[in-house]
């Protein structure tokens, strides 16, 4: 129950009109699906999704210049276009260089401020209905994000239970996995097994709707 008020703040975060939202909680529980979901249904626009690593420069996400015959032209990368006609998720952004970070110092600054200057010479500003959800799986204070980075997220949610959608689904494929899942999650205080998280169910669920046995799969994927 309580968990299910967590996601609805997170909902109730983006319809408000909270641009930046830092969105965590275990892998695989939902939070880049429902993201991307939230955005597309709130804006209408086409929502980037960046995964950050820490050989990723910045070039790539802001742009470069491809030959066109005898020239070379410019070609915005996806933050740019995010910032110019959609909306963007960033995930694992503490993995990122401290060069990419340090440009998404500018991408996420306040509405007045944000903006990128390109080696085009362009000033590239947010459109007004830019939305940025960063997803982790570190607490605010465990991130390794930067006090300057951090100030930038105007609501940090935590979210730790699989998505009511994602439940629901995995209930239509099969009841007891679903409840499985949802208890696996609802045991406060206790370390959830790796073999069993609503990621891996979802496979399961996924490759037995094309014939295999539920408990030949439940052993190669838990490998128990």
């Amino acid at each position: 129950k309580g968990e299910i008020m967590s996601w609805n703040r997170f909902t109730e975060s983006v319809n408000a009109g909270i641009r930046i939202i830092y969105l965590w909680g275990p892998p695989g529980i939902g939070k880049t699906y429902t993201a991307k979901k939230i955005l597309r249904e709130k804006s209408g626009k086409v929502v980037y999704d960046i995964t950050c690593f820490e050989d990723a420069v910045g070039q790539e996400l802001v742009g470069h210049y491809i030959p066109r015959g005898n020239v070379f032209e410019w070609h915005d990368g996806l933050v740019v276009r995010a910032m110019k006609e959609g909306a963007l998720v960033i995930n694992e952004l503490p993995r990122a260089s401290f060069a990419v970070r340090d440009m998404f110092l500018s991408v996420l600054d306040t509405k007045e401020s944000a903006s990128i200057t390109l080696p085009t010479g362009e000033q590239v500003i947010p459109h007004k209905d830019f939305r940025v959800i960063v997803t982790g799986n570190s607490s605010p204070e465990d991130s390794q994000l930067t006090e300057a980075m951090l100030d930038r997220m105007e609501t940090c949610i935590e979210v730790s239970e699989p998505h009511p959608e994602l439940l629901a689904f995995l209930s239509k494929k099969d009841p007891i996995i679903s409840k499985m899942v949802a208890n696996v999650y609802a045991a406060k205080g206790k370390q959830r097994p790796s073999e069993v998280t609503a990621r891996k169910m979802l496979t399961v669920m996924n490759i037995v709707s094309t014939g295999p046995d539920m408990k030949k799969v439940l052993d190669i994927v838990t490998g128990k």
